[in-house]
């Protein structure tokens, strides 16, 4: 008893496989179709889960040493200065935001206008 089938030559091979294709009926393509293309997109879809991310560099936050002998007019001065420029950062991040709502707020008047 042959545990391997025999050599087929590749004329074989493609007669065997037009015979199959032609007792094939058409709904029996596009799912062999669909049934390839489905685990190629979930393949795909972890190749690009491991593209390594684009590099930031850690954002350094550097502390002041304060003399611990400085009167309180001192600390209040500091504070007012140092209160102008957490107003300025802020409104710098309101506008930020503001323009990043923006085209949300018009799609959102679009819907509106239609009924949605």
């Amino acid at each position: 008893m042959r545990v391997f089938p025999r050599p087929a030559s590749p004329k074989a091979a493609v007669r065997d496989l037009i015979t199959f294709v032609r007792t094939r009926q058409r709904h029996q393509f596009g799912f062999a179709l669909l049934s390839a293309i489905i685990p190629l997109f979930f393949i795909a879809l972890f190749y690009l889960d491991q593209v390594p991310m684009e590099y930031r560099p850690p954002k350094i936050i550097y502390v002041e040493k304060l003399d611990p002998k400085r009167s309180d007019a001192e600390i209040i001065a500091q504070q007012k200065i140092d209160k102008k420029k957490r107003d300025a950062e802020e409104a710098e991040r309101q506008k930020i935001l503001e323009a990043n709502r923006r085209p949300f707020k018009e799609l959102d008047k679009k819907l509106d206008d239609w009924g949605l």
